[in-house]
Order: structure tokens, then C-alpha cells, then sequence
């Protein structure tokens, strides 16, 4: 029995190993209700370590279009003295969560001097009912 004890114990923390680099992804909430009784499914906001004590994301404004399409406006802050320059990506999702196909947005350049910038997105299809913002620091 002790020889199938050292060839499992290396599996084992190879296998704990592997397991404590995962890192879960962030899953969708249920949406908040309106006013209007409209409900916002806010997608997550992802934004890189590095912009943490700099930059301040506020709540998504989401907007439905005449022909169906969802505008979103994403208010950045700025929280320091420095221009920041970010890179923003949405991709848009049906109501299941799913990504759409072709429907995100490229990495867009974005200047955020000292107070509040205000950018806008709209997806391609009117399936998009669901999103994700991507937010990273741009490296020249």
C-alpha cells in the first residue's frame, strides 16, 4: 500500500496546484429593476488591477433604440491628477448570457482627463439584451 501512496501524492498536489490557479469568472446578475419597471441587465464591468485608485466606473446607462439595438453609456472618472488613457471593449450577449457573434465592439481609445467622460456604445443586433465592459490600461 505505501508505493500507491508516492505515486499518488505528487498527483494530488499537482492536481491542488493546477486547481488554485483558477480564477472563476464573473457571472451576470439577475438585473435591477427601474422606476419605469424597465430592468437593466447589467453585464460585469471588468477593469484592470492597475486602474484601481485612478479610475471609478459609474452604473451603465442602457438604452433601447427604434430599431432595437442597445446604446449603453459608460460614465469613467477620473480620481487623479494624470490623463488617463484606457482601452474599452463591450461585447454584447443574448438573454441567456451567450455572446452574440460579431456583436462586441473593438478595443476603443478612450482619454479620460480630470472629471467624467461619458462613452457611448450600441450594439450591431437587437438581440443584445445582456453585456460585459471590458476596461484595460493603454500601452503604446
Amino acid at each position: 500500500m505505501l508505493p500507491n501512496l508516492r505515486v499518488l501524492l505528487p498527483v494530488l498536489c499537482l492536481g491542488l496546484l493546477a486547481a488554485g490557479g483558477c480564477v472563476p469568472l464573473p457571472v451576470p446578475g439577475p438585473g435591477l429593476p427601474l422606476v419605469d419597471g424597465r430592468s437593466v441587465r447589467e453585464g460585469p464591468v471588468l477593469v484592470d488591477p492597475t486602474l484601481m485608485g485612478s479610475l471609478e466606473v459609474g452604473t451603465v446607462r442602457e438604452d433601447r433604440l427604434d430599431s432595437g439595438r442597445l446604446r449603453l453609456v459608460i460614465p469613467l472618472r477620473n480620481l487623479g491628477g494624470e490623463r488617463l488613457e484606457l482601452l474599452v471593449k463591450v461585447v454584447f450577449k443574448d438573454a441567456k448570457g451567450f455572446v452574440i457573434p460579431g456583436d462586441e465592439t473593438p478595443r476603443t481609445y478612450v482619454a479620460v482627463p480630470r472629471g467624467t467622460v461619458h462613452h457611448t456604445v450600441t450594439s450591431f443586433r437587437s438581440l443584445a439584451e445582456r453585456f460585459e465592459v471590458e476596461i484595460e490600461r493603454y500601452a503604446p
